[in-house]
């Protein structure tokens, strides 16, 4: 028994059309390359699972953490633990924002099941992040922007000009934070983990090329080169010592070129097209098998009948806009 996944032969582009390497900021390049079957199923409105609390406690920290910047007074701890109690205790819904297909903001809301040692920790990490980011966050007057979204048109670095057949798609982007140190812009990405972020980790192609992304939507709308990029890593420890030792930045010594971005962006756009003109969005079934990482999770709707039930993909995907 099949699935009934949606016309994948009649999929238009909508236009306009946002491009991005992050989640939250429209289309994942990465998804085009990956397997440009599972890129139809994102149009059609599939979208994977994600577990509810992990969603709501990001969003409360990245909320907490940008008060200063966003004019809602001082970091507060307390305050951060007592609203992730309040979360864990009564599960109630939150709400977040994304960016969709067509760059433009987008709410969408989950119910929360919080598992029992969430449940006891959380609260606690919530304010020992807390407490650490107010020692060592960057100053207000050094932060031009915060939460900055970015929509960026598809520019040709070497010309400054916009090729015609890439007019109708945008390069899209949400800048944690944009910082001017002196003569010298730097973007940071915060980032929430469990690990302290070492500097290998920068190995991971799909975050270095989110970060060169951020850098040239913000080159192509603001003409401002930012030369200093990373990150800046907030640990989920239940002591004030684990979070101050493994807490910190990370700076990505060397950014991909414009060049490079402008061609994966532009690549992926014309692969995009072919498929949209002949109506044929192939399947890769290397990526499939998790060849390139874990298993896809879009495989119960491409291989159907290789499945006992029909409903497996309810396991790990959804409709958009479907709890």
């Amino acid at each position: 028994m099949s699935v009934d996944i949606g016309d994948i032969e009649a999929i238009q582009i909508p236009e306009p059309f946002g491009l991005s390497h992050s989640g939250g900021s429209g289309f994942r390049i990465g998804t085009v390359y990956e397997c440009p079957r599972k890129a139809a199923l994102t149009l059609l409105g599939w979208t994977t699972k994600r577990t509810a609390f992990y969603f709501a406690f990001g969003t409360l920290i990245h909320r907490h953490a940008f008060r200063p910047y966003l004019g809602d007074g001082d970091v507060d701890p307390k305050a951060a633990r007592a609203e992730t109690q309040d979360m864990v205790d009564t599960e109630k819904a939150v709400s977040a924002t994304y960016v969709g297909i067509d760059g433009k903001e987008h709410t969408e809301t989950q119910d929360i099941a919080v598992k029992a040692s969430d449940r006891a920790e959380a609260p606690v990490v919530a304010s020992n992040m807390m407490t650490v980011w107010s020692e060592g966050r960057y100053p207000d007057v050094d932060v031009t922007a915060c939460e900055e979204r970015v929509r960026s048109p598809v520019r040709d670095p070497d010309t400054g000009g916009e090729p015609e057949e890439f007019q109708a798609f945008r390069v899209l982007g949400r800048l944690d934070m944009v910082l001017r140190r002196g003569d010298v812009w730097a973007v940071r990405d915060f980032k929430t983990a469990r690990s302290k972020l070492k500097a290998e980790w920068f190995s991971n192609l799909d975050y270095h090329r989110q970060l060169s992304l951020y850098r040239y939507a913000w080159a192509s709308v603001r003409g401002e080169i930012v030369n200093d990029v990373g990150a800046y890593q907030m640990t989920k420890h239940k002591t004030l010592k684990a979070v101050r030792e493994n807490s910190g930045e990370v700076i990505l010594a060397k950014p991909l070129r414009f060049r490079t971005i402008y061609d994966e962006v532009t690549g992926a756009i014309r692969r995009l097209r072919e498929c949209e003109r002949t109506g044929v969005w192939p399947c890769n079934p290397f990526s499939c098998a998790g060849k390139f990482g874990e298993p896809c999770p879009f495989m119960p709707l491409c291989w159907a009948d290789q499945y006992d039930d029909p409903n497996e993909w309810k396991k790990t995907l959804r409709r958009r806009g479907e709890p």
